[in-house]
């Protein structure tokens, strides 16, 4: 099997596990987050393999190999001992510190692969001043803890690894992202482009515009200002260069308006989903909260771009350029993504978990778009004549 069949095949297992599990529930808390771990870490090493197009790429197929399997094994301990975990205050024993060392190094090396440096930094400096505190004067210093209660801290509990951030990310965020996924894939990315063109385009600034309607919209799906920058930017960059826009004002532009995802609602880059589980509130109310402050943040810079665009006589979209309002409004496309929504809706005002509302906005999504689909290849039905 070819990487990218690994791939996609991983990623259709990650989903279905998502999908379940929105549906029914999910599992025990430490059961749940132990076999998202597991699946997300085994596609994180398929997705950002080590030493690819290297000539030492075999080297690094032994270790991705090796810290998956590490990885498997420490989340079916967790698994396996989930009881005992829970109900008692298991001692760590050798296996435990091992398993731990193991899971910590792979999730950390992931995270370099990933996000860079910075993250497993910071991790190792934490465990470094659990670990040697003793050692440090003044203030600082604390009486110090060994590894055996780092181990218990971290690895058999709901602390540490399995915490709360990893029950949201294994329920909640996993749902969305699945459900914003196929809300881009199905079409919706392509109408929310479009329809940015439409009412941006022939304004004044109008490429930079249509970079701002486009990453709002998006960003409400996406929730990530990366993931934003590289869907909407990879069209409104190149739009803006071409008609004249100074290349640091595109990129300024893009960036800024692709951040504006992160407090857009509903997913709001996961923060929504965090704060509601910390402070202990309904997910809605942290929603309605966040919706002026979005239109305040999109507002402040689209009239930023009119005056600049109108200051530096920026130049408008062509017309030929910006798609028809018909296009735009084809049941085909606007079919599926209002299912999503009226899904996503009728789950909340059921009063479902988070989890299962998205469950239903993926549900109504895929039943209009395989409709929308079928209609659109079925055969017109010939009359006969006379």
């Amino acid at each position: 099997m070819t990487l990218e069949r690994t791939q996609k095949a991983l990623a259709i297992l990650v989903g279905a596990f998502v999908f379940y599990t929105a549906a029914t529930g999910p599992f025990e808390g430490l059961i749940q987050r132990a076999v998202f771990l597991a699946l997300v870490c085994t596609l994180g090493y398929a997705l950002y393999p080590l030493g690819a197009g290297k000539p030492w790429r075999p080297l690094g197929i032994a270790i991705d190999l090796a810290l998956c399997a590490v990885t498997a094994a420490a989340c079916a301990y967790v698994v396996w001992n989930y009881d005992e975990i829970m109900t008692s205050l298991p001692w760590a024993t050798k296996l435990d510190k091992a398993l731990t060392l193991g899971l910590v190094l792979s999730v950390l090396e992931l995270g370099r692969r990933t996000v860079g440096l910075i993250f497993p930094v910071l991790v190792v400096l934490g465990l470094c001043y659990a670990l040697l505190g003793s050692y440090l004067p003044g203030p600082l210093g604390h009486r110090g803890f060994d590894a055996a209660f780092v181990t218990e801290t971290i690895f058999l509990g709901d602390l540490g690894i399995w915490g709360m951030l990893t029950g949201v990310a294994a329920t909640v965020i996993a749902a969305f992202v699945l459900f914003g996924a196929l809300l881009l894939h199905t079409g919706g990315g392509q109408a929310f482009m479009d329809l940015a063109m439409r009412l941006g385009g022939r304004q004044p600034g109008g490429a930079a515009k249509i970079a701002t309607i486009a990453s709002g919209l998006f960003g409400m799906i996406s929730g990530s200002a990366v993931a934003n920058v590289a869907t909407t930017g990879n069209f409104t960059i190149p739009m803006m260069i071409r008609l004249g826009y100074p290349r640091p004002f595109a990129a300024a532009v893009e960036a800024v308006a692709s951040t504006g995802g992160q407090i857009a609602p509903p997913i709001m880059g996961a923060a929504a989903f965090v704060m509601a589980e910390i402070l202990g509130i309904s997910y809605v109310t942290i929603v309605v909260g966040a919706i002026l402050p979005a239109i305040m943040f999109y507002v402040s810079v689209f009239v930023t771009v009119h005056f600049v665009a109108l200051r530096r006589g920026f130049a408008i979209v062509p017309e030929d350029e910006l798609p028809d309002w018909r296009s735009i409004a084809a049941p085909r496309r606007v079919l599926p993504i209002l299912a999503a929504l009226a899904g996503l809706g009728v789950g909340i005002w059921l009063g479902r978990s988070i989890a299962t509302s998205a469950f239903y906005g993926i549900v109504g999504l895929l039943i209009a778009f395989v409709a929308t689909q079928s209609f659109r290849l079925s055969p017109r039905r010939k009359w006969p004549s006379g």
